[in-house]
This record gives C-alpha cells, sequence and structure tokens, in this order.
C-alpha cells in the first residue's frame, strides 16, 4: 500500500507542477553544459530537502494519517520536480 500511495502522490504534484509550470512561464531545458551542471546539483539538492526533510518530520506507520502525510509528501516531491525547480532555474538565469 505504501508503494501505491508514494507513486501516486508524487504523479499527481508531479502533473500538478507541469501543468503550473506550462500555463505562467516557459521552460526551455537546453543550455549550455556548465548550466546543466548547475540545474542537476541544485535540482538534487531541492528534491533531497523536501524528500528527506519531510521524511523526518511526518510519521511512517501504515495507518490512515501518515499513509496521507506520505501522500503529501510524495506530492510535494513531485511537485518540485514538475515546477519548484524549474521556477528556481528561470529566477536564476539557468
Amino acid at each position: 500500500m505504501t508503494g501505491s500511495v508514494a507513486a501516486a502522490g508524487t504523479f499527481w504534484g508531479w502533473a500538478a507542477g507541469v501543468i503550473l509550470l506550462f500555463h505562467q512561464t516557459h521552460f526551455d531545458a537546453r543550455s549550455d553544459g556548465w548550466k546543466r551542471v548547475m540545474r542537476f546539483v541544485i535540482g538534487v539538492i531541492g528534491l533531497l530537502i523536501v524528500w528527506r526533510g519531510l521524511q523526518m518530520i511526518l510519521p511512517g506507520e501504515a495507518t490512515l494519517v501518515p499513509q496521507i502525510l506520505r501522500y503529501l509528501r510524495y506530492a510535494l516531491t513531485g511537485f518540485w520536480v514538475g515546477y519548484g525547480a524549474p521556477w528556481v532555474f528561470i529566477r536564476l538565469k539557468l
């Protein structure tokens, strides 16, 4: 059950982020090699902050409330990938 909750949360968070990104702005992933490296580093750091940070503060049991919080954690992780990181890259002109 926990794997399904995680997968669903990640997908829906990512989908919401991508939809929001395409409606608000245009992000083009093509760029110089150093910018791609910087995006990768920033993206992974942000991903670890969201994913591991929330894992440390949210409960991990298999009951209803922790599973809802697990869904939220993975949805926010997916949202970071679909919207948060590209938004940061645009702001930093990467």
